[in-house]
């Protein structure tokens, strides 16, 4: 990726006045100031590489109602449509996955700390719109584009199994590790903003759950992509999983 190009315009103008923008490759917000309150605007992003230029993508956004000494930001309120809204100062927003929950297995044949993507029936993890049309590459990069911090769930079912401390070391030897979107892998040695919710899994003891909450301070960093489990292999040991949505926020 070499630049994104971003168009935008007031919809109700006849014939519609286009103010274009161009931001390298490594932006990671875009602010948009001298907006009029609730009005819609038409965005069009474009992302350009070494061949050239690719698909445009289109979305409306809605502005909010004037507050005084704030900036409006935008930011994508329904990631599916492209359907977005404008808020003061922020608002959340919502990429729902469309990968369905991993069912509790003993996972036969698999070596613990392997990524689940290398399983034989693992796969990396995609992403669905609240109308389960599959996000393209170039809609969630214009969601990090317009997005300061992203934060996002990760529920593990366990059968005897931990997931992030283990009470009878008080340790993390067993914690789960991930890889965002940005590829780097998030740890509980590496990553501070992530935090259990719920621990269940921590005895090692009967079945049980782990929630994991992400906030991560920059955008680029979420969604999942991928996980890797190692307290797995016994005989009497299970364990699934369900990641929740990522919510982008201005």
């Amino acid at each position: 990726m070499e630049s994104y190009q971003i168009s935008y315009c007031l919809d109700s103008r006849d014939p519609l006045r286009w103010t274009t923008v161009e931001v390298g490759s490594n932006a990671r917000q875009f602010t948009v100031t001298g907006l009029s309150s609730e009005q819609t605007y038409v965005f069009r992003l474009n992302a350009r590489t070494a061949v050239g230029w690719g698909e445009e993508q289109e979305a409306r956004v809605v502005t909010a109602e004037r507050r005084e000494n704030k900036r409006v930001r935008t930011v994508i309120a329904s990631c599916a449509g492209m359907e977005m809204s404008a808020s003061v100062p922020q608002r959340n927003s919502v990429a729902d996955s469309e990968h369905r929950p991993v069912k509790l297995a003993a996972w036969k044949g698999e070596k613990p700390g392997t990524w689940y993507s290398q399983f034989r029936k693992g796969k990396q993890f995609s992403y669905s719109g609240t109308d389960g049309v599959p996000i393209h590459i170039v809609q969630l990069n214009f969601l990090k584009l317009l997005s300061a911090t992203a934060t996002q769930s990760f529920t593990y079912h366990c059968l005897n199994s931990a997931a992030w401390l283990h009470t009878a070391t008080y340790g993390h030897e067993h914690a789960l590790r991930f890889r965002g979107s940005d590829g780097e892998e998030m740890t509980h040695e590496n990553t501070h903003y992530i935090s259990a919710l719920y621990d269940g899994c921590q005895t090692r003891s009967g079945q049980e759950r782990t929630v994991l909450e992400f906030q991560a301070p920059l955008s680029t960093t979420l969604p999942i992509m991928d996980v890797t489990v190692s307290d797995f292999g016994s005989g009497n040991q299970k364990f699934g999983f369900q990641f929740g949505p990522v919510c982008f926020n201005g």
